[in-house]
């Protein structure tokens, strides 16, 4: 399916093709009607349909985009312009946004990145040095 360009992997940044290879990937679908169409189970949850709108967006834009994950986990990492971005629905829960904000924080200290994103449904603040930005507001401005 990836060679027919339905569906996209995305890699785990490490610093050698070979940590990359033996490391999972992340799995996108071209368009998020394909969950429905064909009832592939990639998730009903709005969050993963958010991710892959925001991977779309980006691929749009960019070559080489990657996650990141030591102890937790950043939904994009693009080295190349130091961009990191988390996608989550709603962060109304603050566990969420704890979790959130520290996997920013973390990806954020080990490259020296002084900004970053996250994608919600809605929510439009900044918590120290992390934008919090709605889906539309990204899509229109990114």
């Amino acid at each position: 399916m990836a060679n027919s360009y339905a569906l996209f992997t995305v890699p785990i940044f490490r610093s050698s093709i070979k940590e990359e290879n033996r490391n999972p990937k992340k799995v996108f679908i071209v368009d998020n009607g394909f969950n429905y169409i064909f009832n592939i189970s990639f998730s009903d949850e709005y969050s993963k349909l958010y991710e892959n709108l925001v991977f779309l967006h980006l691929r749009r834009k960019y070559l080489g985009i990657y996650y990141f994950k030591e102890k937790q986990e950043v939904d994009f990492f693009i080295p190349y312009d130091n961009l990191l971005i988390n996608v989550n629905y709603k962060i109304d829960n603050q566990e969420t946004l704890k979790r959130e904000i520290s996997a920013l924080k973390e990806a954020m200290e080990k490259y020296n990145i002084s900004e970053s994103y996250l994608i919600t449904s809605d929510e439009e603040r900044e918590i120290e040095g992390i934008k919090i930005v709605p889906l539309w507001k990204f899509l229109i401005t990114f």
